[in-house]
């Protein structure tokens, strides 16, 4: 976890900055497609800076990026992340390149039924992330294409920790994810509330009242400004 600790702290913050990149890229539809192509890109980072125990054969976390693109950015973000590691994991080569390609796409896959799997919940809890780290461990599977001493190393030395990683990585990461989906569908669903006063683009009383109860509930604490309008006739 400490030499993986600066590409997934580079996650953690385009993670976090998820809903001002939506809103700088103008929607739902471009956003996911950056973030994805960033998130392709911290994989590329990681496979890059790998443990390398033989020629060709790189251990790293590049499936945490991957399989949290396929669960919160969609498919159109799945495609973009997976495109970069793909290729990035095609160009390094080596006797691990085809086991390493299809652990991308079952952590992409995983991340991807995960998604479909937890579409209905309001709000994805730690149990839910969890449950996606485990899926992702699946993944790893993709090692029994390797030449059967470099596989029998890797499901008995690295597998294991590489597990252990995703259960820690991956709640911690899509739970930042979690929260700014969760505010940007709040938002969402404001601006198409008919208790938004379309003239004056302000919140009428009693959205403004429900408007405080959501930011109250996601616990963000930035300081809340009113501004009250009286119409005098």
């Amino acid at each position: 976890m400490i030499d993986f600790a600066s590409s997934l702290a580079l996650l953690a913050l385009l993670s976090w900055s998820y809903g001002i990149l939506r809103r700088r890229f103008g929607g739902a539809k471009l956003a996911p497609v950056v973030l994805g192509g960033l998130f392709g890109f911290v994989a590329l980072l990681q496979m890059h800076a790998p443990i390398e125990p033989a020629e060709g054969l790189i251990i790293d976390l590049r499936a945490v990026p991957v399989a949290l693109a396929g669960a919160f950015l969609g498919r159109a973000g799945l495609v973009a992340c997976m495109t970069v590691a793909l290729a990035a994991r095609y160009g390094i080569g080596g006797i691990g390149m085809i086991a390493g390609m299809t652990g991308i796409a079952l952590a992409g896959g995983a991340g991807l039924i995960w998604h479909r799997m937890t579409a209905h919940l309001g709000r994805r809890r730690f149990r839910d992330l969890l449950g996606l780290a485990v899926c992702v461990s699946a993944s790893l599977t993709g090692a029994v294409l390797l030449p059967a001493p470099h596989g029998a190393w890797f499901f008995s030395q690295a597998a294991p920790a590489l597990a252990a990683a995703y259960l820690v990585a991956i709640p911690a990461i899509g739970a930042l994810l979690e929260r700014e989906r969760i505010i940007l569908k709040l938002e969402d669903d404001m601006k198409a509330d008919a208790r938004i006063d379309p003239a004056s683009g302000l919140y009428t009383v009693p959205g403004f009242a429900r408007r405080i109860a959501e930011t109250s509930a996601t616990g963000r604490v930035a300081p809340v400004r009113a501004v009250m309008v009286l119409e005098l006739r």
